[in-house]
């Protein structure tokens, strides 16, 4: 009987040990020790963005609301990482994106008119269901990526992650149908529940108040994934605290001429 309680006790111990490792970190790269991470957050985000731009020697320049906008050449990615749930390969360039562009941001980012909201290391984008893959740069896509990082609290982060556990759980009681015009899930029920690849995020209400994500950042919520990011980027309140471009074209000046035609470019045509 008790070595019964013991292999009991032991495949207990194997299932929780896998759950914990499966399970995403909240707002860090999870391939680092907490004190790393802990001295990290530490660093105000405007600060670790700064660094990180001048450690890599990046080309950038600031925005006309103060926003360093800087460039992320492929070369500072890995051509293997993976996709999908596993954890990638990542390159040394990316384990640094992640430890140091993590802690209290999320990243919204556009690519071919569809958004990913990046948490830590997960990415996550919303059609069918809220999926939830390992982040990975641009260096298997042919084009750029325009991205925006965002500060929220440890209070809206947790809220954030609960949102995203739960609609990974219970997609349509939570989120609702999918449809192309987006929709605010946190009204309506059965086919009147509807939320897209952009409103899933930017309706969710993470405030201390009861805000939703696109309430706190002064923009209001959105249902259009090219709308959302450029208005972060051009009218977005004091918690954007960086714009980048993954994957740029390195023939081009990289200036606000470069930014405007990336605006121009993801612009809504239906």
């Amino acid at each position: 009987m008790r070595t019964h309680r013991q292999l009991l006790l032991s495949l207990g111990l194997l299932i929780l040990a896998r759950v914990a490792l499966a399970a995403p970190c909240q707002d860090r790269f999870c391939g680092i020790d907490d004190g790393t991470h802990a001295r990290t957050k530490a660093i105000a985000p405007d600060q670790r963005v700064r660094d990180f731009i001048r450690s890599n020697n990046l080309k950038s320049f600031t925005s006309a609301r103060g926003v360093p906008v800087f460039a992320i050449p492929k070369a500072l990615y890995s051509t293997s990482s993976g996709y999908g749930y596993g954890a990638p390969t990542y390159s040394a360039g990316e384990k640094q994106y992640l430890t140091v562009l993590s802690p209290n941001l999320v990243e919204f980012a556009v690519s071919s008119h569809h958004l990913h909201t990046r948490v830590g290391e997960r990415d996550y984008d919303n059609i069918s269901s809220l999926s939830d893959n390992a982040w990975r740069g641009p260096s298997s896509y042919s084009g750029d990526r325009l991205g925006v990082l965002v500060q929220l609290s440890d209070s809206e982060m947790t809220r954030l992650r609960t949102w995203i556990d739960r609609a990974r759980q219970d997609h349509d009681g939570v989120l609702g149908r999918f449809n192309f015009n987006g929709g605010d899930p946190n009204y309506g029920t059965g086919a009147n529940k509807q939320s897209n690849c952009t409103s899933w995020v930017t309706c969710a209400r993470v405030g201390d108040r009861g805000e939703s994500l696109g309430q706190l950042v002064g923009i209001g919520a959105s249902a259009e994934p090219y709308s959302w990011v450029k208005g972060l980027a051009r009218y977005g309140n004091n918690r954007v605290k960086g714009v980048v471009v993954h994957g740029p074209d390195e023939s081009k000046s990289f200036n606000q001429s470069y930014l405007d035609g990336l605006f121009d470019k993801y612009t809504y045509r239906p």
